[in-house]
């Protein structure tokens, strides 16, 4: 009796056991799916970050190349808008190494993303920029441009004016000789007419006067008393000649073959033949009448006492010798 009762007691433990065991074991499945699906969750979210951060670095990566080129396109010969471009490429490239750096760190990738940010609104404005300068470079391009038409006009113009002004200078030169040419022979054409139409003189004689003070005139030939020389001619008529007036100058030669003039004023014509410069004593008045009958007279006071011996008069007409005399002093 007591042997069948103990059995079905002992049946039922076992199964409270077993519903235990299957009741602890569905537990533990329930909990290791629920940390599977839990870290199913965080890997999920760990690849999706992670596949952010490559499709940032890659897009960062193309952004940074295309601004560096963006900047690049736009060097020339401006020294100061090529330092500007190193300039920015050093911020962009500072900017991009900050960007990576928090890109490594999980924890940073929202600050990564603001930097990101910042850098698509820095690399906005250089476009902007670029675009600027561009239009600044073109204009100025288009300036040079101008300015080089201009100065390759200015220099055909300044090429054509040396041209002409070697031209004119070759005429000048030539036209120079020429007129230096004319006007010797003019010189000496006119030379031959004054010689051809120069009128000679004749009867030439000198008086040795003392004036004194009553105002009459006296006749000496003693040095010391003569003061007043009167000296006459007789112009001879020249059919060469042009008809009006002429004058006369007359030179004094002492006994020693000096010049006498006064002493106040020295008085020189050029020889037309010799060009000599020769003193001479005085020049007369313009003589109206040339017939070869009417005598003209000239006064003359030398300003100092004369010496005895014996004197020379040259006449001339047009600078050309028209006749000489001589007279004496005791």
């Amino acid at each position: 009796m007591n042997s069948q009762s103990s059995n079905p007691s002992s049946s039922k433990n076992l199964l409270i056991l077993a519903v235990i065991v299957i009741a602890i074991l569905i537990g533990v499945i329930i909990y290791l799916f629920n940390n599977k699906q839990e870290l199913t969750i965080e890997n999920q979210e760990v690849k999706t970050e992670l596949d952010e951060t490559i499709q940032l670095k890659e897009e960062l990566e193309v952004q940074y190349e295309e601004a560096l080129a963006d900047l690049e396109s736009l060097r020339g010969e401006n020294e100061a808008l090529n330092q500007l471009i190193d300039n920015q490429k050093l911020e962009l490239t500072g900017q991009k190494n900050r960007i990576i750096g928090l890109l490594k760190r999980s924890s940073s990738l929202d600050k990564a993303k603001a930097e990101i940010s910042k850098l698509n609104e820095q690399i906005a404005f250089f476009k902007e920029e670029r675009e600027r300068w561009a239009l600044e470079k073109e204009s100025l391009l288009a300036e040079k441009n101008r300015q080089d038409s201009i100065n390759q006009t200015l220099n055909s113009r300044l090429d054509e004016s040396k041209q002409t002004n070697d031209y004119l200078t070759s005429v000048t030169r030539d036209l120079t000789v020429e007129k230096s040419k004319l006007e010797k022979e003019k010189s000496s054409l006119a030379k031959k007419v004054d010689k051809a139409s120069m009128i000679k003189t004749d009867k030439i004689s000198v008086k040795t006067l003392q004036k004194k003070d009553n105002g009459k005139n006296v006749s000496r030939k003693n040095a010391d008393n003569v003061n007043l020389l009167e000296i006459c001619f007789l112009p001879l008529p020249n059919p060469s000649a042009s008809g009006d007036g002429e004058k006369f100058i007359v030179r004094v030669i002492s006994p020693r073959g000096e010049t006498i003039s006064l002493n106040t004023n020295i008085s020189v014509f050029n020889h037309p033949e010799s060009g000599d410069e020769i003193q001479y004593t005085f020049e007369t008045k313009e003589i109206q009448t040339i017939n070869g009958t009417q005598t003209a007279c000239f006064n003359w006071e030398p300003s100092s006492m004369l010496s005895a011996g014996t004197y020379k008069v040259e006449i001339y007409n047009k600078a050309y010798l028209a006749g000489s005399s001589s007279f004496s002093l005791k």
